[in-house]
């Protein structure tokens, strides 16, 4: 970026966002979070409608455009010959 004809550049990034993405069902909110284990996946935190924390798992869920609707699960997969797939998941709730 120039600003009055001199350069500067932008801090590094520090940290990264925490909450990657939101889905609402009934009464839960589940926040994609930005940890990830390579074996477990990425950490979902479940909180209620009124913000409190009820739960955290591990969901495998793929990069790129995913979102619920329902009690299902809709990704965006690319196939091994480049092109575009919508998977659907189907979400089994326990309570």
């Amino acid at each position: 970026m120039i600003i009055g004809y001199k350069p500067f550049a932008f801090p590094r990034q520090k940290y990264q966002s925490d909450i990657s993405n939101l889905f609402v069902r009934g009464e839960r909110i589940w926040a994609v979070t930005s940890t990830k284990d390579p074996k477990k996946g990425t950490l979902i935190d479940v909180y209620d409608a009124a913000g409190k924390y009820i739960d955290a798992f591990y969901l495998n869920i793929p990069t790129g455009q995913y979102g619920i609707f329902g009690d299902h699960f809709y990704a965006a997969e690319k196939n091994p010959d480049e092109t575009y797939v919508i998977k659907k998941y189907s979400i089994e709730w326990r309570e």
